[in-house]
């Protein structure tokens, strides 16, 4: 019944698109979208042993990501895993832990663009 309707719809084609670009190319964060994470990182991270500087690289690879015209128009379930093995595949620095920050550039940067969550 409803539970095999449910998993089908649930299943999506893997996204195709490279791994999002170096950090060196990713778009330079805007003043506005630079006070949001801060106010996000006291808020949410300020007890973390991981230093501002490494939330700051994932917040802007969430916003890189938003940007990328393949990707950008997607749900972040959607792209979660694909943005994780890219972030993995760069930047190896414990997914886990900074995965919000990601999603939060995303967001931010999404909800700029008017689309939703």
């Amino acid at each position: 019944g409803g539970a095999t309707g449910l998993s089908r719809r649930a299943y999506r084609e893997p996204i195709q698109y490279e791994v999002p670009p170096e950090a060196s190319s990713w778009p330079q964060p805007t003043a506005r979208f630079n006070a949001a994470v801060r106010r996000h990182y006291e808020e949410v991270f300020s007890q973390s042993s991981i230093p501002f500087e490494t939330f700051s690289q994932a917040y802007q690879y969430g916003l890189a990501l938003a940007q990328d015209e393949t990707i950008g128009g997607r749900s972040w379930q959607e792209i979660e895993e694909d943005a994780r093995r890219g972030w993995d595949a760069q930047v190896q620095e414990r997914w886990p832990a900074l995965r919000e920050a990601v999603r939060f550039g995303w967001e931010f940067a999404g909800d700029r663009a008017g689309r939703r969550r």
